[in-house]
């Protein structure tokens, strides 16, 4: 896409003062295991800690491209500090402004938008990552608020933030319904860090297991009604998974930066080895992928910006983002040879914070990469959206093992009935108890599916043979053993 004079102007200023201020220190940094307080002041100078909040509201009210286009050059200089500034912007602020009352909003805006407060996103635990609803942190109603218990992980600036964004249980009874968000000011008693973990990259971004004990919470700091946890979770998808793409994007330039410089440096035969065609070739596609990954980014960011639903083409740049920054990152080392694994030529580090699950959804923050296939399929399918859950796939596949050889000889679903009657009975069940949900980003229940919701769904986890039979809108299958035992459809 073309830019405009202020989107330009916008990605040279923080790229002059990413290249000037942190690729410099970066590595100082990752050994101090974190940033002096006056960069995020220097961050907030620039409108970076709340770019899209409006200007009313203190923020930098720039667009979502230009909110891309920033976070791409904070990660080519330090990928550590884009997963904070990603977090602050599309996790926290945003929440905020979209669900907190003004008298929240008065609070706790002026800090986060001037650098002296960051936020921490505190939703995964060990036993629920992809699957939100799992939660177990309980909130218990007391007179004047809630009393919190349990614990999180995998929670980015979890030491070093002063306001969390925590979600519980305020009712088992209602399950996904029954969920709460509530903004815990961290200095406060019951909040205590149990780890901060050591992570292969990103050391300057502290990752946390956190735990809350016997923590009083007053009414006044639940974040919307109280039920609304889930949707508020889900609810900044669009946003955080352009945010990661972004980042995704700035690391793998940078990787390929020092590659291509590399490559017109270093002499072999008597030539730049980039002249010869076996490196210059691979350099030459490695560029092609990635501007094709930007171009991903920054049209689901104009998508966002002119008001419309971009999950799928969220999904879509977060997924191929990626899997292309893998590729430059390999690539570039490999062009390096065994320069690319020393430390001092700067590839070792990126490809370290590249690998990091939390910023490139490999398996933290907003979901596993392969997520985001399951979330792709069914906005291309017209009006037949319907996909499973997660936990009910895994939970099928852990209780009923013969569907897992039926269906890996890619046997029909007539066929996988005939040798697994039990498990058609369970698939059966799930679907009319509502485990099986309308997607496209939205959970809602079963009893609004559209009346070929059952069928798709069905076929979705049961056969491309059947799915064909549907539509013939079917085009290929993935069978995904080494993540999570079950298949999809996908659209041409």
């Amino acid at each position: 896409m073309i830019l405009t004079e202020t989107q330009s102007a916008i990605r040279d200023g923080v790229r002059a003062f990413a290249q000037d201020r942190i690729r410099p220190n970066s590595a100082a940094y990752e050994a101090a295991g974190g940033y002096p307080p006056d960069l995020f002041s220097e961050l907030a100078g620039l409108g970076l800690m709340g770019m899209t909040a409006p200007a009313f509201a203190g923020g930098a009210g720039t667009d979502y491209v230009s909110y891309a286009l920033s976070l791409m050059e904070i990660a080519a200089a330090d990928g550590a500090l884009s997963t904070i500034l990603s977090i602050q912007n599309s996790l926290i602020v945003a929440g905020l402004l979209k669900d907190g009352s003004p008298e929240q909003q008065a609070r706790f805006l002026p800090d986060m938008l001037s650098g002296r407060l960051l936020g921490a996103f505190a939703l995964t635990e060990a036993d629920a990552g992809s699957d939100a609803s799992a939660i177990r942190t309980r909130a218990v109603k007391t007179e004047g608020g809630y009393v919190l218990d349990g614990a999180k992980q995998f929670i980015t600036s979890g030491k070093i933030s002063g306001l969390a964004i925590v979600f519980a249980v305020t009712d088992p009874a209602l399950g996904k319904k029954g969920i709460s968000a509530f903004l815990v000011p961290t200095d406060r008693a019951g909040y205590s860090v149990d780890k901060v973990e050591h992570k292969l990259g990103q050391g300057a971004s502290d990752t946390c297991a956190i735990r809350f004990e016997n923590m009083f919470i007053e009414d006044d700091l639940r974040l919307g009604a109280e039920g609304q946890g889930y949707r508020i979770a889900l609810s900044n998808l669009e946003a955080g998974r352009i945010g990661i793409a972004a980042q995704a994007v700035g690391m793998a330039q940078a990787a390929l930066n020092i590659a291509v410089a590399y490559a017109k440096d270093r002499r072999s035969m008597g030539k730049a080895i980039i002249e010869h065609q076996a490196v210059g070739f691979r350099l030459a596609d490695l560029a092609a992928r990635l501007e094709a990954a930007r171009q991903l980014v920054l049209h689901a960011a104009s998508i966002k910006d002119a008001g419309l639903p971009c999950l799928t083409e969220a999904s879509m740049a977060k997924l191929v983002a990626s899997e292309t920054a893998e590729a430059v990152c390999s690539g570039a080392i490999q062009t390096l040879g065994g320069y690319g694994y020393l430390e001092e030529f700067g590839l070792a580090k990126i490809y370290r914070e590249f690998r990091d699950p939390a910023p490139l959804g490999r398996a933290i923050a907003t979901g596993h990469a392969h997520i985001d296939l399951v979330w792709l399929w069914p906005e291309k399918m017209g009006e037949a959206k319907a996909v499973h859950t997660f936990a009910t796939a895994n939970r099928l596949l852990a209780h009923y093992p013969e569907f897992r050889f039926a269906y890996s000889q890619s046997q029909s679903y007539a066929a996988v009935a005939r040798r697994a009657p039990t498990l058609m009975r369970a698939v059966q069940s799930h679907l009319r108890s509502g485990a099986w949900e309308a997607t496209g980003g939205m959970y809602v229940e079963s009893d609004t599916l559209l009346p070929c919701g059952e069928a798709l769904a069905r076929s979705f986890i049961l056969g491309q043979e059947d799915f064909e039979k549907l539509n013939g809108r079917a085009s290929r299958l993935l069978w995904l053993p080494d993540v999570f035992g079950y298949a999809g459809c996908v659209p041409q």
